[in-house]
């Protein structure tokens, strides 16, 4: 008869440490956990970003003389070495200034070696006295001037 004394106050104690089935007043209930399936996969980070790029060192590209260019011997943006040709020019005006140096300097060897033959005639045709001295120095300054001419064509 002890036990059944007992039991009420074993039943009382067992229930005021129990927990209750709801959330106790003023709380929120536990949130819901969804479960998933780990994976394993290997992982690129990316990363996308709005900007400029600008290089580090520029070059400007200026031809030394004028011309048409006919041919371009490299790609933008690869490497250039010193002395490497770029650029095609054409050849044909400085061909025709070639052409015309040649010419004047032809012309002015040829005024040259005439205005020699009359120097050399000066001292025959003095001693004749086929002409006056005023003649001879006119055509020896000639031949100094031919020289000098043929000296800077």
């Amino acid at each position: 008869m002890k036990t059944q004394a007992f039991l009420p106050l074993i039943l009382l104690l067992a229930a005021c440490g129990r927990p209750s089935a709801g959330p106790p007043m003023g709380e929120m209930p536990p949130a819901q956990v969804t479960l998933g399936v780990v994976e394993e996969k290997k992982l690129v980070e990316w990363e996308e970003f709005t900007g400029r790029v600008e290089p580090v060192e520029t070059v400007e590209l200026r031809p030394r003389v004028s011309g048409y260019i006919t041919g371009v011997h490299f790609e933008a943006g690869s490497l250039v070495r010193k002395e490497e040709v770029l650029f095609t020019i054409d050849p044909r005006p400085f061909q025709t200034r070639l052409d015309g140096a040649r010419a004047e300097l032809a012309r002015t060897e040829a005024a040259a070696k005439a205005a020699r033959l009359e120097f050399d005639r000066v001292s025959s045709l003095l001693a004749a006295k086929a002409i006056a001295p005023e003649q001879a120095e006119a055509r020896e300054s000639a031949w100094h001037q031919a020289q000098i001419g043929r000296a800077h064509v």
